[in-house]
């Protein structure tokens, strides 16, 4: 997800390793796309499958 910049990673260089990761903008809108999918399956879910 780093890769795609979708969130953002912060080592803090310390013994034990403390690591913090946070959405960007762009993980932001995708999760929000991503909700309206899941939406939108779960409204259809038994057309998907043929059960409708």
């Amino acid at each position: 997800m780093e890769a795609y910049k979708l969130i953002t990673r912060h080592s803090h260089g310390v013994v034990p390793p403390v690591v913090e990761y946070s959405c960007t903008d762009n993980g932001r809108h995708f999760a929000l796309q991503a909700i309206g999918s899941v939406d939108w399956i779960e409204r259809n879910i038994a057309d998907i499958v043929g059960e409708g």
